[in-house]
């Protein structure tokens, strides 16, 4: 057919496209609502950016910033393939599906900059605790140190679950990843530190008691008192602190 100047067979070829095209067009503004719609389902009610997925049909999680890294680029082709055709139905479909696509981003970027910001705050409090005694630490540092252990105790499984997930790596920004490894570094000198200090109390008691027996066989009473008590402050000061802060 090609070599002839036959247009009845061209005008069906370009009628067959032209349907395929709008068929097309169609099943990928479907994709993109799909993803839209996953993407919606797992940021649903979560401003914690680590909570913000869900579970797909091959069992993996999957955050809402892959779905809509995705909607976005199905969504970037068809909205240049748009441009200038006239299609007013498909160009305002467009319209309210980047409207939709800004919302959604809007709130997993604010989560993810109110991660960032905590990861920031827990970071200061690790690095406070580096320049301290521990052995000395008042009642309201004890409580700030648990604060933080609470904090440490939910959010490291949390990132430890993105690592599992789809399209893992493009899930944190630069500045997350930054924030995530500074903590994380931070913690792991500061965690056994904390077992050392608490240990240390015990320590401290049990030698004074050992010096109690010895004094008590030698006749130096006022030796075992001194030691006694020593021994009682230290071990109340273990109870206390154990009471706030795990070892």
């Amino acid at each position: 057919d090609r070599a002839t100047m036959d247009m009845k067979h061209r005008a069906a070829r370009l009628q067959e496209f032209r349907e395929a095209l709008d068929k097309k067009k169609l099943e990928m503004m479907q994709e993109i609502q799909t993803l839209l719609s996953d993407a919606s389902r797992a940021a649903d009610n979560q401003t914690d950016f680590l909570k913000q997925h869900l579970k797909t049909q091959d069992g993996k999680s999957r955050h809402a910033k892959s779905f809509l890294k995705d909607a976005k680029s199905i969504f970037s082709e068809l909205e240049k393939a748009m441009e200038d055709t006239g299609d007013t139905t498909m160009q305002s479909q467009i319209s309210e599906t980047s409207k939709q696509m800004a919302n959604l981003q809007s709130r997993v970027d604010t989560a993810e900059t109110q991660l960032i910001q905590s990861c920031k705050e827990a970071n200061s409090a690790s690095e406070m605790f580096h320049k301290k005694d521990l052995n000395k630490l008042e009642e309201t540092d004890l409580q700030r140190l648990a604060d933080l252990q609470a904090k440490m105790k939910e959010i490291l499984p949390q990132f430890e679950q993105l690592k599992d997930m789809s399209d893992a790596a493009a899930l944190k920004s630069r500045d997350l990843q930054l924030c995530e490894q500074r903590l994380i570094a931070s913690w792991e000198r500061l965690h056994p530190r904390i077992a050392t200090a608490l240990k240390s109390k015990l320590t401290v008691g049990d030698a004074s008691l050992d010096t109690v027996k010895s004094a008590i066989a030698s006749g130096k009473v006022s030796t075992a008192l001194k030691e006694l008590k020593k021994a009682e402050e230290a071990y109340q000061m273990f109870k206390a602190a154990t009471e706030v802060v795990k070892p």
